[in-house]
């Protein structure tokens, strides 16, 4: 009678596919990680509206000037109380008024908006949010510049995405 006997796997050979495991589980663990978490997108949006009760000086031509200044800091509080309170609010990092321009019976703001968000999260969805959150503000009638919705205009660009 012939005894099959299977010799046990050496202890080396035990250490060496416990090691072989543990390194597949911690490289896939830090995938998820890196996709999931730390390859955030920087996204760009240009909102540009029509202030109607403020009229247009050639000092808003600098954006050193008191007045530009003064007006700037009024549309920055603005926008940043248009996503206080909601999903949006932690992902904005700035937003900052680039040009004040003359328009018909008033001043056109040109502002640009700097949000951060994951490498997964829908483009679509995220300008969607982003839109109506800012025209619920503009539309709003508590606030002392009197916005020209009809003027409301978003644009934005995905920095280092394949879009």
């Amino acid at each position: 009678m012939s005894q099959s006997r299977t010799s046990p796997l050496a202890p080396w050979m035990i250490a060496l596919i416990v090691v072989a495991v543990l390194l597949v589980l911690a490289t896939a663990v830090g995938l998820l990680v890196y996709f999931l978490i730390y390859d955030q997108k920087l996204f760009f949006y240009n909102a540009s509206f029509k202030i109607k009760n403020k009229q247009y000086q050639p000092s808003y031509d600098k954006q050193t000037s008191a007045e530009f200044r003064e007006l700037s800091r009024s549309i920055e509080i603005l926008i940043k109380q248009a996503f206080h309170a909601t999903p949006l609010e932690n992902r904005l990092i700035n937003e900052r008024v680039v040009r004040l321009s003359p328009g018909n019976d008033g001043v056109l703001a040109d502002v640009l908006l700097i949000f951060r968000f994951i490498a997964t999260d829908n483009k679509e969805t995220l300008w969607t949010n982003i839109y109506q959150s800012l025209l619920k503000k503009l539309k709003s009638s508590t606030w002392p510049l009197s916005i020209d919705i009809s003027s409301y205009k978003l644009s934005g660009k995905c920095y280092r995405c394949h879009l």
